[in-house]
Parts: C-alpha cells; sequence; structure tokens
C-alpha cells in the first residue's frame, strides 16, 4: 500500500519534473497529424517497393513507420500528455495510476522503437559494406563517421532505458514499492533560449521573398502568422555555435486546412549548381532530375537551408518554435516551455508529413528518370529518419541523460568542388530576371513532371 507521502511526492514530480510532457500542444491536432503522417509514410512505403518483389517482402517485414520511425512511440506521447492533463485538472489515485502506467508504457514502447531503429542501421550497414572509417557528409560541411552515427543511435536506446527506469520507480512510488528518497529525478539544467530582433539586409529580404512567392511549403500554404527575423546562436550550419537569422511561420494548407509551421533561415541561403562539369550525385540527386531547369539555361536550383534533410541535427527548429511561442502564448508556463520545448509538437508534424509527401514524389521522380538503381537505403535512412526530431531528443521530459545528443557529426570537411553555392558567391552572378527564374526552379521542374505523368506529391 502507498502513504499519502508517496502520493504528495508523485504530485510534486508532476508538476515539477513531468515525463514525457508537452505543455502547450494542441493534443487533438497532434493525434490527427499523427493519422496523417502515418497515411503518407504507407505512400512511401508503396512507391519505394513498386515493382520490386524484395523491396516490397522487405518493407512488409520492416515497415518504415515502426523500424525506421517511431511513430507507435509518438501516439504513446500524446497519449500520456493527455492523462498528465487530466492528472492535473483532477489529481488523485485512479488518475495518478493511470499517468504513471501511461509513462511506463510509453518509455517501454519508446524502447522498442530505438532497438528496432538501430537494429535496422545495423543491417543496412552491413548490406552496403559500411566500415567505421566511412564518412557521410551534410550540405554545410558537417561529417559523420560511421561510428559517430551508430553511437548516436545507440544512445537513443541509453535514453530508452533511463527514462524506462525513471517510469518505473514513479509507478512503484505510487504502488508503495518504493519510498520517496529512494527516487532520483535524472533531470538536467539547460541554458535559456534567447533570440535577438534583427532586420534583414536589402538583398537578404529580396531573396526571401522570392522564397515565400515561389518555394515551398510557401506557394501551397496561407501564411497565418509571421514570426522574426530574430538571431540564434547554432553550431550545425558552420561546425561551431555561430549566430544565425530565422523567420517562423504558421501555415495552413490550402487544400486541406492543415496548420502547420515553417522555418526560413534568412541571413544566408544555398544554391545547387547545375553546370554539366559537376553531374555531382548526393543521395541519388543526379543532373536528369534537373532536366528541365537545365534546358532553360537556369544555372542554379535553390534548396532551403532548413530542409530537414540537409542535416542530421534539426533540434534548433524546436528552439526557434519555443522562442516564438513564449512570446504568442505567455499564458503558458515559461518552464515548461523552456524544458519540453514541444508546444509546437503538432505544428512539426505537418513539417514531418511535407517531408514524406517529399519521399514520395522523390520515389516517383527515381522511376521517372530510370536513377533508382543508384539508390542507397543508408543514405537514405540517414538522410531521411530524423531522429533528432523524431526522438524528441530536444524534450527534457523525454531525454534524460544527462549528456545532450550528439547528431551534428563528428567533423569537418571542406565544400570546395561540390555544387552548393552560398548566395553571397552566387547572387552577383544573377541579373534580377534570372534570379525570378532560380526561384522557381521547384515549380518549373514539378510542372515539367506532371507533363510527363507523375502525379503531384499530395496525392496518395
Amino acid at each position: 500500500m502507498s502513504d499519502p507521502d508517496s502520493h504528495e511526492y508523485f504530485h510534486n514530480l508532476v508538476v515539477q519534473d513531468p515525463l514525457l510532457a508537452a505543455e502547450g500542444m494542441d493534443i487533438d491536432r497532434a493525434l490527427e497529424g499523427l493519422n496523417e503522417l502515418e497515411r503518407a509514410i504507407r505512400a512511401v512505403e508503396r512507391e519505394s517497393s513498386d515493382g520490386s518483389f524484395m523491396r516490397t517482402l522487405f518493407l512488409a517485414r520492416y515497415p518504415i513507420r515502426q523500424h525506421t520511425l517511431p511513430l507507435p512511440f509518438l501516439r504513446s506521447f500524446v497519449e500520456s500528455e493527455r492523462l498528465r492533463r487530466i492528472y492535473l485538472a483532477n489529481p488523485n489515485s485512479k488518475t495518478a495510476s493511470e499517468l504513471a502506467l501511461a509513462w511506463e508504457r510509453s518509455s517501454d514502447v519508446l524502447e522498442r522503437c530505438a532497438r528496432r531503429y538501430m537494429n535496422l542501421h545495423r543491417m543496412f550497414r552491413s548490406f552496403e559494406g559500411v566500415t567505421n572509417d566511412n564518412l557521410f557528409e551534410d550540405r554545410f560541411g558537417n561529417s559523420s563517421s560511421s561510428a559517430y552515427i551508430h553511437n548516436a543511435i545507440a544512445s537513443l536506446v541509453r535514453n530508452a532505458i533511463a527514462l524506462k527506469a525513471e517510469a518505473h520507480g514513479r509507478q512503484q512510488l505510487l504502488s508503495g514499492g518504493v519510498h520517496p528518497e529512494q527516487l532520483k529525478s535524472t533531470a538536467s539544467e539547460r541554458p535559456p533560449l534567447l533570440a535577438k530582433e534583427v532586420e534583414l539586409s536589402p538583398e537578404a529580404a529580396r531573396v526571401h521573398k522570392l522564397e515565400t512567392m515561389y518555394g515551398t511549403p510557401f506557394r501551397n500554404v496561407d501564411v497565418l502568422e509571421t514570426h522574426g527575423p530574430f538571431r540564434h546562436v547554432l553550431s550545425g550550419f558552420k561546425g561551431v555555435p555561430s549566430p544565425h537569422d530565422f523567420m517562423l511561420y504558421i501555415t495552413r494548407d490550402k487544400k486541406t486546412g492543415r496548420i502547420g509551421m515553417e522555418v526560413s533561415r534568412v541571413d544566408s541561403f544555398i544554391f545547387y549548381e547545375l553546370a554539366d562539369k559537376h553531374n555531382f550525385r548526393f543521395n541519388d540527386i543526379s543532373t536528369a532530375n534537373y532536366k528541365s531547369l537545365i534546358e532553360r539555361g537556369i544555372p542554379y536550383f535553390y534548396e532551403a537551408s532548413t530542409h530537414l534533410y540537409t542535416m542530421r541535427d534539426q533540434r534548433y527548429w524546436m528552439d526557434i518554435a519555443t522562442i516564438v511561442d513564449m512570446k504568442r502564448r505567455p499564458h503558458l508556463n515559461a518552464g515548461y516551455l523552456q524544458t519540453q520545448r514541444s508546444s509546437m509538437f503538432d505544428l512539426l508534424l505537418d513539417v514531418f508529413i511535407r517531408h514524406a509527401q517529399f519521399n514520395i514524389s522523390y520515389a516517383r521522380r527515381r522511376k521517372l528518370n530510370g536513377t533508382g538503381s543508384t539508390y542507397s537505403p543508408y543514405r537514405g535512412l540517414l538522410n531521411h529518419s530524423y531522429p533528432s526530431l523524431y526522438y524528441l531528443t530536444f524534450n527534457r521530459s523525454v531525454w534524460r541523460l544527462p549528456e545532450e545528443s550528439q547528431f551534428i557529426g563528428d567533423g569537418r570537411v571542406s565544400t570546395e568542388g561540390r555544387p552548393y553555392r552560398s548566395s553571397e558567391e552566387v547572387l552577383p552572378q544573377l541579373t534580377p530576371d534570372m534570379l525570378d527564374l532560380v526561384m522557381q526552379g521547384s515549380r518549373i521542374r514539378e510542372a515539367y513532371e506532371l507533363e510527363r505523368g507523375m502525379k503531384p506529391r499530395e496525392e496518395y
């Protein structure tokens, strides 16, 4: 039997250091988002296996929605947050027990998902002969050795085990299996989020205006709220802590009405050079994919710096979302927002859906252009599974290891000779009319592919 002191201690933990929490998240919207995300991921599985019995068999055994992406855990996470709110509204033995059991279930599901993800990496490493010396580079010169990637993924499992132990201890507290003095919180302090309001340079404002006119997701959404520009320091773009300028938009999809968000980097922009001399393949992107642009004499393809696949550590998305949300919703508990950084997780799910739709069109484009034979499943797993976001490593009520998660990389490589160019290098070469055409690149390519019979990415 538990005693009143145990219940009081449990209540204090829920208030001061909850597990698996997301203060401010719209639970209904999150559940709708997870349903649509699963639908989109099933479409990715169909498109990826189309025409191949072996891929169909493989994805039937190792579905993306369970082995690559932890959708079962995310559903448990949302349910845990729902039960936390029920408990806080009516704290009693029944709601406390339901919350504690939800924490145990969620942490158990997280461990299973993390182990599946780790095993899939091992399998693909073996299939493709990847050694610990192999380097995998992102768009910004961050490199990750295979050993580093393995250790980063192993940390997901270690964290799940730590969370599971803590959840079990809290459940045992309620049942009388442990005393309050036997429990220790593994929560660690984190520095406050800081941002400084700035003004865009005329050049940056000009490029970003074209981005919001022609780019994705902007041409497919209505902008409901605009926040920024503001300056935030992070390491991902230069390998060392550096200030960068961002905008955040709250959006509504024109077709579905789904609410989402978009983070844009606006202090510098990247362009993919289409010159024939490169004929460069990066994760199965070939010059065949840009034929419609090359034939029109368009020298560059604009690629947003904040697309999730451009680097392996995307936690800054939720840092920026939290900075914005603490200002737009000051009535929310700022301490929770700072610690959990998940108040806009329901909007992040729209980003996941859009990137799943990108992968749908990516698979269709490989078939259309005949470039599927060069596709590397291992690189696809590295570039499109986004573990720093999907495993909620930014949320201290989920990430219970004392050390921060590490996904940026363990080295730097020169970007010389690669086809990615900064706006500082590209813009002086372009007339205003040509810049306008360059920024329309994704729309031009999409129209060309539709003419050739490729279905729109949102149709699945």
